[in-house]
């Protein structure tokens, strides 16, 4: 994907190292481009409420969306909600992991009114990598540690301490909600 969006324009270089970064909002240009170009018809903002199921196996799914209720049938079903929704609907067995094995939320966000300068001075002062992300995690790479020196504006150390004086608030358990005062 990032491939084909630095072709179409749809990357910039992160201020504090040589990658590229997917800009949020083409990524979904991308998507629909390798879907269209796939064959496949996508169906948005659409929702499966319900699994059809034949003798175990799932035939297809109901969805709702703007256009109603509508029945889809298929060979083969893919559940690709990120949640097991379809297997559930289904009656199939899956495993839920516990909250402390699941995958975090991005850390990565956007925000307006940021001094960029100061920020780039700061990251070259308080410089961080990717290794140092395992403080608060098991990092998991390829095994070859070459994203181990890779710059990352990786804050937490900072986010830690903004809540702790009380400038940021609304801190949710896992860290994952937070609003500026």
């Amino acid at each position: 994907m990032e491939r084909l969006a630095g072709r179409m324009g749809g990357t910039t270089k992160w201020p504090y190292n040589d990658s590229p970064c997917l800009d949020a909002d083409f990524f979904k240009v991308v998507a629909d481009k390798l879907i269209m170009q796939s064959g496949i018809r996508p169906l948005l903002h659409t929702v499966a409420v319900e699994a059809i199921v034949e003798g175990g196996v799932i035939r297809g799914v109901i969805t709702e969306s703007k256009s109603g209720r509508q029945a889809i049938l298929a060979k083969c079903v893919v559940d690709c909600t990120g949640d097991a929704d379809i297997a559930h609907l289904a009656g199939a067995q899956y495993t839920v992991c516990p909250k402390e094995d699941s995958l975090g939320v991005t850390a990565v966000f956007n925000a307006s009114g940021v001094d960029k300068q100061r920020f780039l001075e700061y990251t070259e002062a308080n410089p961080r990598t990717y290794r140092d992300w395992s403080r608060t995690w098991a990092q998991e790479g390829d095994g070859s540690g070459k994203e181990d020196s890779l710059r990352s504006p990786y804050l937490d150390t900072e986010f830690e301490e903004a809540r702790k004086s009380g400038a940021i608030w609304g801190w949710t358990t896992g860290g994952s909600r937070f609003e500026i005062l």
